[in-house]
């Protein structure tokens, strides 16, 4: 399933999942976004907070402003029952027709009261005879709260005393239920917005009145407030106190309402949070894993590299795609790195051995030409000096016999010393040094020899140019008398204001040119390993063109601005080369 959904990717031209740029989007972007959203979440939730206030505030509010309704309306009935006590009392005893401003009924209490008179039932309970022994008694209006069997439920008993035609026993009390001072036209004189439930309780927590009725669901909210997940109670209460009763005015208020969906801190948002930072955490914890870790394993596996443990790039490291194509990179360049040290090492090792059979060479030279040469001079010389006694004139002729033989052994010293160092750069000249060596090498080995110069002949390049062009071209002129089997050589030299360009053509037999520089010591070419390692001492490019039955060039370009390197280090290949 995998690997059908990673050709799929591939169709669509997707990145990996564990490619840099999607390891970078997760590791970068996510926790950004986190941080963003739980900049906005507290953002939000502090908003919420000022709206739960601002609610708080109204909530108080509304209370106060129905508790002084409520204040005020106990007040009007207290007066109405005033008005009515006078009137009562200067009526010589004649009951007034009133009760229907009172709906729970409106009656006289006390001992002198009509006996005939039917009374309602509250009025026959202990609470409002004790609320009438107490008015009797300090002769101030009162009331008292009191449940109603008869209507199941609370009335409001206001009980004032009659003053006035000598009858101070009685006291006139009227009823209304709780219920009925809470009403609709009451609620709508206020904001009916800012109230969800309106409850209505005594000091000892019971319940006189709730608008809606569903006290269940009262009760419950006012145990255990619904929360939304984060702190901040769903419900928001106001309350007072209504002084002449002590009755607790409750107004409830949901703060959601006020506030738009899209700005709820709710338990959804706090979830996504959680999923997020959850997200983000794995997003660093993964970022470390497939960049960060396998970075430090590729600087450890490079360390040790540095310290020639070439098979410590070859382990993978993980991480992203990226890393791995860098690894591979890098294992590239180490083999190349090798083979190039191997090739260095192969290299040197036959420049030493060039050397000592060069060595061995000029020893053999010197032993079997020059020294026998020598020998034999030291004879005829002997030969002479017995015959100038003897044979004055033949020891003449024996002497003038000496000097061809003389010459001889000067001229062969010459071109082992020539072959050694190249004299003629320092007495004549490079071009003429060069001239030399292709007419001397054509004369020796019967070549049919060119030498061509175009430019500026004036130009003088370094003298380690110099000696690095002579040897390539003395290194390319030796491989034509050594392999190439050619009749004819052709050598070129251009001199412009930048570069110095030699070329070097034989019509020999040629050969396979390796496709890879690195291949030349793996073949055995040391010689143009040689002259390529001269090329790159002075930044210079070596171009060799060969095929079988077509000839050799050999070609090199070394730039003139190119800064002098000291003589020691071009007459000394092999220590430049250990070094």
């Amino acid at each position: 399933m995998m690997s059908r959904f990673n050709r799929q990717r591939r169709a669509l031209g997707l990145p990996a999942l564990n490619s840099l740029r999607i390891q970078l989007i997760l590791w970068i972007a996510l926790p950004v976004a986190v941080s963003l959203l739980a900049i906005s979440m507290a953002e939000i939730q502090g908003h919420e907070q000022a709206m739960t206030q601002m609610v708080q505030q109204q909530a108080n509010l509304v209370a106060r402003s129905l508790g002084v309704l409520i204040d005020g309306h106990i007040d009007q009935r207290q007066g109405l029952l005033l008005q009515l006590a006078s009137e009562y009392g200067s009526a010589t005893g004649a009951r007034p027709e009133t009760e229907a401003r009172f709906a729970a009924g409106l009656t006289l209490i006390g001992p002198k009261s009509d006996p005939s008179a039917a009374q309602p039932e509250w009025a026959a309970s202990e609470a409002v005879l004790a609320l009438a022994n107490e008015v009797q008694s300090s002769r101030v209006p009162g009331l008292a709260t009191v449940y109603d069997d008869a209507s199941q439920g609370w009335l409001l008993v206001q009980a004032v005393p009659i003053l006035g035609a000598g009858d101070n026993s009685l006291v006139l009390a009227g009823a209304e239920p709780v219920s009925g001072l809470i009403t609709e036209h009451l609620i709508a004189s206020l904001d009916p917005s800012l109230i969800d439930e309106v409850r209505l309780t005594t000091t000892d927590g019971a319940l006189l009145f709730a608008q809606p009725e569903d006290t269940t669901s009262v009760a419950a909210r006012s145990v255990d407030p619904s929360h939304d997940g984060h702190g901040l109670a769903r419900w928001v209460t106001g309350q007072t106190t209504v002084l002449p009763t002590g009755w607790q005015v409750t107004v409830v208020k949901d703060w959601r309402d006020l506030v738009p969906p899209v700005l709820t801190f709710g338990n959804t948002a706090l979830v996504v949070v959680i999923v997020a930072t959850i997200l983000s955490l794995l997003s660093a914890y993964f970022g470390l894993r497939n960049i960060v870790w396998p970075l430090q394993k590729l600087d450890q596996a490079v360390a040790q590299v540095g310290w020639g443990n070439y098979s410590a790039i070859q382990q993978p490291v993980g991480g992203v795609s990226e890393i791995e194509e860098l690894r591979l990179a890098l294992a590239r360049m180490t083999e190349q790195v090798r083979q190039y040290q191997q090739e260095l090492q192969s290299y040197i090792g036959a420049m030493t051995l060039g050397q000592e059979e060069e060595r061995r060479r000029l020893a053999r030279d010197l032993h079997d030409a020059t020294v026998q040469d020598l020998i034999a001079l030291n004879q005829r010389v002997e030969m002479v000096e017995r015959e100038l006694t003897r044979d004055p004139q033949r020891a003449t002729t024996r002497l003038q016999e000496l000097r061809p033989q003389i010459t001889a052994i000067i001229d062969g010293l010459r071109r082992q010393i020539h072959a050694l160092r190249p004299l003629y750069l320092e007495d004549l000249g490079f071009i003429p040094a060069l001239e030399m060596l292709v007419r001397d090498i054509g004369q020796r080995h019967q070549l049919a020899t060119a030498f061509r110069v175009t430019g500026d002949e004036d130009t003088q390049p370094s003298l380690p140019v110099q000696i690095s062009a002579f040897r390539i071209a003395q290194e390319a002129l030796q491989n034509v008398v050594k392999h190439a089997h050619a009749t004819q050589v052709d050598v070129s030299l251009c001199l412009d204001d930048s570069h110095l360009t030699l070329r070097i053509a034989d019509n020999g037999s040629g050969f396979a040119v390796p496709s890879r520089p690195n291949y030349l010591a793996q073949e055995g070419h040391f010689g143009l390993l040689g002259m390529k390692e001269r090329a790159q001492l002075h930044s210079g490019a070596l171009q060799i063109e060969s095929q079988a039955g077509l000839g050799t060039t050999v070609s090199v370009r070394f730039p003139l601005d190119e800064p002098a390197t000291p003589l020691a280090l071009i007459t000394q290949p092999t220590a430049q080369l250990q070094q």
